[in-house]
């Protein structure tokens, strides 16, 4: 009895044992050969169009799929593309039906703001949605942080403002108005709506002449700031201009060319660094030699007749400028004394003109850089602009920003002068005058975008309405200057060409 049942025991053991045995290969076995199922899609269920404020929370629905249908138990990541804010969850599982909802808080860095949902390598779905206008106008800030200039010139950079809202996000299309706190200064362009980026700025502000600290209030609704201003006085002149005659003038003709050469000088104040040529040039288009020494600019001069048939009193060209900066070193003119003094135009109006060439409007590298073909993009000459009379399409909203507003003040682009119809009787027109010319402080704040140390102060006064009416009597004809488009040669601090 005892040993069957100590068989029977051990028989009833295999038989135990065994199966289970077996069945944990088989699985093990199922469960190394059986066919995956990889994630195929995952695309945008809820939430397509939404709009909402800042700081508030939507909701997105992502949806992931297999090759059967919707994905449970996918693992899905959340993050922000664009716009800051937040989701929850940032990691989350597919529920059975693949779906994996998302809520969406906006944040406040841009109006359009996305979202992605990525389910495994190449399997991603982006969300947009839309922030509504800022809530009400919550802190009125003023930038730059600290604004400065000479005594008498426009700020170094436009004064501007950002209007946001409690939840930091930009509040558009408010009024804003500036007006003076301190100082004797004069302003434009006072009152402008806040754009998209809830920014408002100040059409121009020309400092007044006293030193030390002037401001300007922005005001909102019931939001003010205060822009502050550090005003001191330009340095003393320190361009000299080398006048060379290639004929010997007359005593009313050599006057007015001392005249003009120290009307430029007292306005642009640099000092440019000296160079002694040491490259032979073409003495017919350049005519310098080896080892002469130029401080700051050489400008060479002749007298006569230049194309009559045309009307042209002068003309003028850079032939040798100093390379990086682009200022010029070494220029001519050519000038028709005879015809402007028989005509009754101003001899010195002409000279200084074509000076103002040489020295670059119109010519040199810096004004290249900021002349868009019709227009001249320096902030100081905008503002200068602006504050002389300029105006700018209503659309631009007081101001010059992209596309269609970036012109102004406008040039003539075929002649490289300012542009005739709006400024008259400038300076730097093209049509001689007879009567004043006056050198505005919009040419003179050019000069200071190009890069040069200017006296804004020493401007001529000028209003374009003012100067618009009467600019040549017809029985002159229409006298007009030349400005040559012959490339300069540039030259290293070591007075060597540059190739």
């Amino acid at each position: 009895m005892k040993w069957r049942y100590l068989g029977t025991s051990r028989i009833r053991s295999s038989l135990i044992t065994v199966p289970v045995l077996v069945l944990q290969f088989l699985t093990a076995c199922s469960e190394q050969t059986a066919p995956s199922d990889p994630l195929t899609s995952i695309q945008v269920w809820g939430g397509i169009g939404q709009s909402a404020r800042a700081g508030e929370t939507i909701t997105a629905v992502f949806v992931v799929r297999n090759r059967t249908g919707p994905a449970a138990g996918a693992s899905v990541g959340i993050s922000i593309v664009s716009g800051g804010g937040q989701v929850r969850p940032a990691q989350g599982l597919t529920n059975t039906d693949g779906r994996i909802e998302v809520q969406w808080t906006l944040g406040t860095e841009a109006r359009s703001q996305r979202v992605k949902a990525t389910a495994g390598p190449g399997l991603v779905a982006t969300l947009d949605a839309t922030v509504l206008n800022g809530g009400p106008p919550w802190s009125l800030t003023g930038f730059p942080s600290r604004l400065s200039g000479f005594r008498g010139s426009v700020v170094d950079s436009p004064a501007a403002v950002r209007l946001l809202d409690a939840t930091g996000f930009p509040v558009e299309g408010e009024s804003v108005t500036f007006s003076l706190a301190s100082g004797d200064g004069t302003l434009a362009g006072t009152t402008t709506l806040t754009d998209s980026n809830g920014v408002a700025r100040l059409g121009a502000w020309r400092l007044g002449l006293g030193v030390g600290t002037q401001s300007v209030i922005a005001t909102a609704g019931s939001l003010t700031t205060t822009l502050d201003a550090t005003v001191t006085a330009p340095p003393l002149p320190q361009l000299n201009i080398e006048i060379r005659s290639y004929s010997v003038p007359s005593w009313e003709v050599s006057n007015a060319v001392s005249a003009a050469k120290a009307r430029w000088e007292t306005i642009v104040l640099s000092d440019l660094p000296d160079v002694t040529v040491q490259s032979k040039l073409d003495p017919s288009s350049c005519p310098v030699n080896v080892g002469e020494s130029i401080d700051d600019v050489l400008v060479i001069v002749w007298f006569g007749a230049i194309d009559r048939e045309s009307w042209v009193l002068g003309e003028a060209n850079v032939c040798l400028a100093r390379a990086g900066s682009g200022f010029p070193l070494v220029g001519w003119i050519r000038v028709d004394a005879e015809a402007i003094l028989k005509w009754g135009f101003e001899l010195e109006e002409v000279i200084e003109h074509e000076l103002g060439h040489v020295l670059g409007l119109g010519l040199g590298t810096q004004w290249a850089i900021r002349d868009a073909g019709d227009s001249f993009m320096g902030d100081a000459a905008r503002q200068a602009y602006r504050l002389a009379g300029g105006t700018y399409p209503a659309t631009c909203g007081g101001w010059v920003g992209t596309g269609l507003c970036m012109g102004y003040p406008p040039v003539d682009p075929w002649s490289e002068h300012w542009d005739e119809t709006v400024f008259g009787r400038e300076l730097m027109s093209q049509v001689a005058s007879i009567g004043p010319e006056p050198l505005s402080a919009v040419t003179v704040a050019a000069f200071r975008d190009m890069g040069y140390v200017v006296d804004e102060t020493r401007a001529s006064p000028f209003h374009l309405s003012s100067f618009l009416a009467a600019l040549t009597p017809a029985e002159h004809g229409r006298f007009v200057d030349r400005v040559q488009v012959l490339p300069p040669l540039y030259v290293g601090a070591d007075g060597r060409i540059v190739p």
